[in-house]
Protein backbone atom coordinates (compact mmCIF):
# COMPACT_ATOMS: atom_id res chain seq x y z
CA UNK A 1 0.00 0.00 0.00
CA UNK A 2 1.33 3.22 -0.78
CA UNK A 3 0.98 6.90 0.22
CA UNK A 4 1.36 9.99 -0.80
CA UNK A 5 1.77 13.63 0.90
CA UNK A 6 -1.25 15.56 1.08
CA UNK A 7 -0.61 19.05 -1.96
CA UNK A 8 -1.14 22.18 -0.84
CA UNK A 9 -4.53 22.65 -3.06
CA UNK A 10 -6.07 19.49 -1.10
CA UNK A 11 -5.24 21.44 1.98
CA UNK A 12 -7.35 25.02 1.03
CA UNK A 13 -10.08 22.46 -0.55
CA UNK A 14 -10.48 20.63 2.81
CA UNK A 15 -9.95 24.49 4.89
CA UNK A 16 -12.98 24.99 3.03
CA UNK A 17 -15.22 22.26 4.07
CA UNK A 18 -14.67 23.44 7.58
CA UNK A 19 -18.00 26.29 6.57
CA UNK A 20 -21.35 25.29 5.38
CA UNK A 21 -21.00 27.24 1.70
CA UNK A 22 -18.11 25.06 1.43
CA UNK A 23 -19.68 21.96 1.82
CA UNK A 24 -22.46 22.87 -0.19
CA UNK A 25 -20.26 23.77 -3.12
CA UNK A 26 -18.26 21.12 -3.25
CA UNK A 27 -20.39 18.25 -2.47
CA UNK A 28 -17.81 17.27 0.25
CA UNK A 29 -17.74 16.68 3.43
CA UNK A 30 -15.24 15.39 6.07
CA UNK A 31 -15.10 12.71 9.38
CA UNK A 32 -12.24 12.31 11.78
CA UNK A 33 -11.55 9.55 14.60
CA UNK A 34 -10.73 6.20 13.64
CA UNK A 35 -13.93 4.95 15.49
CA UNK A 36 -16.71 7.07 12.50
CA UNK A 37 -13.71 6.66 10.15
CA UNK A 38 -14.24 2.74 9.97
CA UNK A 39 -18.09 3.73 10.09
CA UNK A 40 -17.67 5.90 7.38
CA UNK A 41 -15.41 2.62 5.39
CA UNK A 42 -17.69 0.23 6.67
CA UNK A 43 -21.39 1.82 6.04
CA UNK A 44 -20.31 3.87 2.88
CA UNK A 45 -17.13 3.22 1.14
CA UNK A 46 -18.38 4.05 -2.42
CA UNK A 47 -18.80 7.91 -1.24
CA UNK A 48 -15.21 7.86 0.02
CA UNK A 49 -13.45 10.69 -1.79
CA UNK A 50 -9.92 10.16 -0.06
CA UNK A 51 -8.55 8.75 3.15
CA UNK A 52 -6.06 11.46 5.11
CA UNK A 53 -3.29 9.62 7.74
CA UNK A 54 -1.12 11.69 10.02
CA UNK A 55 2.16 10.08 9.58
CA UNK A 56 3.21 7.71 12.07
CA UNK A 57 -0.56 6.86 12.28
CA UNK A 58 -1.13 4.22 9.64
CA UNK A 59 -1.85 1.59 11.54
CA UNK A 60 -4.96 3.35 11.89
CA UNK A 61 -5.87 2.51 8.47
CA UNK A 62 -8.19 -0.83 8.28
CA UNK A 63 -6.22 -3.46 5.82
CA UNK A 64 -7.12 -4.29 2.17
CA UNK A 65 -8.48 -0.73 1.47
CA UNK A 66 -8.13 -0.01 -2.15
CA UNK A 67 -8.78 3.99 -1.83
CA UNK A 68 -6.72 6.93 -2.48
CA UNK A 69 -4.74 7.69 0.53
CA UNK A 70 -2.83 10.89 1.96
CA UNK A 71 -0.01 11.69 4.47
CA UNK A 72 -0.01 14.44 6.61
CA UNK A 73 2.65 16.22 9.07
CA UNK A 74 1.83 17.13 12.75
CA UNK A 75 1.72 20.89 11.56
CA UNK A 76 -0.94 20.41 8.65
CA UNK A 77 -2.92 17.61 10.30
CA UNK A 78 -3.63 20.60 12.94
CA UNK A 79 -4.69 22.69 11.02
CA UNK A 80 -7.13 21.25 8.77
CA UNK A 81 -8.65 19.70 12.01
CA UNK A 82 -11.83 20.53 13.71
CA UNK A 83 -10.73 19.26 16.67
CA UNK A 84 -7.85 20.30 19.14
CA UNK A 85 -6.01 16.86 18.63
CA UNK A 86 -6.18 15.44 15.52
CA UNK A 87 -6.84 11.88 15.67
CA UNK A 88 -4.89 10.46 13.15
CA UNK A 89 -7.19 9.72 10.60
CA UNK A 90 -9.52 11.86 7.80
CA UNK A 91 -12.19 10.73 5.58
CA UNK A 92 -13.31 12.46 3.03
CA UNK A 93 -16.64 12.19 1.73
CA UNK A 94 -19.35 12.74 -0.95
CA UNK A 95 -22.56 13.53 -0.22
CA UNK A 96 -25.05 11.35 -1.19
CA UNK A 97 -27.90 12.08 -3.20
CA UNK A 98 -30.87 12.03 -1.84
CA UNK A 99 -33.93 9.68 -2.87
CA UNK A 100 -36.84 9.20 -1.29
CA UNK A 101 -37.68 5.25 -0.93
CA UNK A 102 -41.44 3.96 -0.27
CA UNK A 103 -41.43 1.84 2.39
CA UNK A 104 -43.39 1.13 5.94
CA UNK A 105 -40.30 1.88 8.37
CA UNK A 106 -40.99 4.78 10.31
CA UNK A 107 -39.91 8.35 9.16
CA UNK A 108 -37.85 10.90 11.34
CA UNK A 109 -38.88 14.98 9.89
CA UNK A 110 -36.55 17.40 11.55
CA UNK A 111 -38.30 20.82 11.35
CA UNK A 112 -35.75 23.91 11.43
CA UNK A 113 -34.12 21.83 14.23
CA UNK A 114 -30.77 24.08 14.97
CA UNK A 115 -28.65 22.15 17.37
CA UNK A 116 -25.63 20.37 15.92
CA UNK A 117 -25.55 17.79 19.16
CA UNK A 118 -29.48 17.08 19.46
CA UNK A 119 -29.33 16.38 15.62
CA UNK A 120 -26.78 13.82 15.75
CA UNK A 121 -28.14 12.26 18.43
CA UNK A 122 -31.64 12.18 16.84
CA UNK A 123 -29.72 10.40 13.79
CA UNK A 124 -28.00 8.15 16.07
CA UNK A 125 -31.17 7.09 17.81
CA UNK A 126 -32.69 6.31 14.64
CA UNK A 127 -30.28 4.30 12.94
CA UNK A 128 -30.17 2.29 16.57
CA UNK A 129 -33.56 1.72 15.89
CA UNK A 130 -33.10 0.62 12.05
CA UNK A 131 -35.09 3.58 10.56
CA UNK A 132 -33.59 4.41 7.08
CA UNK A 133 -35.00 7.99 6.04
CA UNK A 134 -34.67 11.28 7.32
CA UNK A 135 -36.45 14.30 5.68
CA UNK A 136 -34.85 17.30 6.82
CA UNK A 137 -36.92 20.87 6.25
CA UNK A 138 -35.00 23.92 5.18
CA UNK A 139 -33.33 25.76 8.11
CA UNK A 140 -32.37 22.64 10.17
CA UNK A 141 -28.58 22.91 10.83
CA UNK A 142 -26.27 21.30 8.26
CA UNK A 143 -26.22 17.69 8.46
CA UNK A 144 -22.52 17.41 7.36
CA UNK A 145 -21.02 19.52 9.83
CA UNK A 146 -18.28 17.88 12.12
CA UNK A 147 -20.05 18.96 15.24
CA UNK A 148 -23.38 16.46 13.77
CA UNK A 149 -21.74 13.84 12.12
CA UNK A 150 -19.66 13.46 15.15
CA UNK A 151 -22.42 13.05 17.24
CA UNK A 152 -24.16 10.36 14.72
CA UNK A 153 -21.28 8.01 15.44
CA UNK A 154 -21.72 6.85 11.92
CA UNK A 155 -25.71 7.03 11.92
CA UNK A 156 -24.75 9.87 8.96
CA UNK A 157 -23.52 6.86 6.70
CA UNK A 158 -26.25 4.59 6.94
CA UNK A 159 -29.52 6.90 6.52
CA UNK A 160 -31.46 8.32 3.27
CA UNK A 161 -31.94 11.73 3.93
CA UNK A 162 -34.40 13.60 1.68
CA UNK A 163 -34.62 17.45 1.81
CA UNK A 164 -37.65 19.91 1.20
CA UNK A 165 -38.27 23.77 1.73
CA UNK A 166 -41.20 23.80 4.06
CA UNK A 167 -43.03 21.07 6.60
CA UNK A 168 -46.23 21.71 4.36
CA UNK A 169 -44.55 19.92 1.50
CA UNK A 170 -44.33 16.68 3.49
CA UNK A 171 -47.88 15.29 2.23
CA UNK A 172 -46.52 15.59 -1.46
CA UNK A 173 -43.80 13.47 -0.69
CA UNK A 174 -44.56 10.80 1.42
CA UNK A 175 -48.56 9.57 1.61
CA UNK A 176 -47.98 8.61 5.80
CA UNK A 177 -49.97 9.43 8.49
CA UNK A 178 -47.60 12.06 10.44
CA UNK A 179 -47.79 12.44 14.37
CA UNK A 180 -46.13 16.00 15.22
CA UNK A 181 -44.32 16.39 18.54
CA UNK A 182 -46.13 19.16 20.39
CA UNK A 183 -49.09 19.98 21.82
CA UNK A 184 -52.14 21.19 19.47
CA UNK A 185 -55.92 21.09 18.79
CA UNK A 186 -55.66 16.63 18.59
CA UNK A 187 -52.83 15.58 20.76
CA UNK A 188 -52.64 12.09 22.38
CA UNK A 189 -50.08 10.73 25.02
CA UNK A 190 -47.48 8.85 23.43
CA UNK A 191 -48.67 5.50 25.75
CA UNK A 192 -51.56 5.46 23.76
CA UNK A 193 -52.29 2.80 21.02
CA UNK A 194 -52.86 5.33 18.54
CA UNK A 195 -49.40 6.07 18.62
CA UNK A 196 -47.98 4.03 16.02
CA UNK A 197 -44.72 4.92 13.92
CA UNK A 198 -44.98 2.39 11.46
CA UNK A 199 -45.40 3.20 8.03
CA UNK A 200 -45.51 6.74 9.62
CA UNK A 201 -43.71 9.81 9.93
CA UNK A 202 -42.66 11.72 13.12
CA UNK A 203 -42.07 15.44 12.95
CA UNK A 204 -39.17 16.49 15.29
CA UNK A 205 -39.53 21.03 15.28
CA UNK A 206 -37.05 23.88 16.44
CA UNK A 207 -35.97 23.84 19.95
CA UNK A 208 -37.12 26.91 20.28
CA UNK A 209 -40.70 27.76 18.74
CA UNK A 210 -41.98 23.96 18.26
CA UNK A 211 -43.23 22.54 14.49
CA UNK A 212 -44.90 24.34 12.16
CA UNK A 213 -48.40 23.67 11.72
CA UNK A 214 -49.30 20.64 9.88
CA UNK A 215 -52.67 20.21 8.79
CA UNK A 216 -53.97 16.26 9.25
CA UNK A 217 -51.13 15.97 11.55
CA UNK A 218 -51.66 14.28 14.99
CA UNK A 219 -49.97 16.00 18.54
CA UNK A 220 -47.92 13.79 20.27
CA UNK A 221 -47.03 14.53 23.73
CA UNK A 222 -44.92 13.02 26.55
CA UNK A 223 -46.87 13.15 29.77
CA UNK A 224 -44.61 14.98 32.38
CA UNK A 225 -45.64 14.64 36.26
CA UNK A 226 -43.19 17.27 37.09
CA UNK A 227 -42.85 20.97 36.77
CA UNK A 228 -40.60 21.01 33.30
CA UNK A 229 -41.74 23.21 30.65
CA UNK A 230 -40.69 20.54 27.84
CA UNK A 231 -37.68 18.04 27.10
CA UNK A 232 -34.57 18.53 24.87
CA UNK A 233 -35.91 17.52 21.40
CA UNK A 234 -33.05 14.71 21.21
CA UNK A 235 -34.46 13.22 24.80
CA UNK A 236 -38.09 13.70 23.65
CA UNK A 237 -37.16 11.99 20.26
CA UNK A 238 -35.97 8.78 22.01
CA UNK A 239 -38.32 8.58 24.10
CA UNK A 240 -40.68 8.54 21.60
CA UNK A 241 -39.11 6.40 18.89
CA UNK A 242 -38.41 3.45 21.86
CA UNK A 243 -41.76 3.51 22.76
CA UNK A 244 -43.24 2.84 19.42
CA UNK A 245 -40.51 0.15 19.72
CA UNK A 246 -41.56 -1.13 22.96
CA UNK A 247 -45.32 -1.76 21.63
CA UNK A 248 -43.86 -3.81 18.92
CA UNK A 249 -42.29 -6.02 21.23
CA UNK A 250 -44.59 -6.43 23.93
CA UNK A 251 -47.46 -7.17 21.63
Amino acid sequence: MSFTQLPQKKVKELLQLQTRQGRKKSGLFYCEGERICGEALKQAPDLVEYVILEEGKENLLPSLINLKIFLVDAKTATKISMTSTFPGIMCVMRKPEPCYEDSTEPIIVLDRVMDPGNTGTILRTAWSLGYKQIVVVQGTCDLYSDKVVRSTMGAIFALNIIYIKQLSELSLLIEKPVFVADIGPKTISCYEEEFQLQNACLVLGNEANGPDELEGATSVMIPMPGHAESLNVAQAATILMFEDYRKKIVK
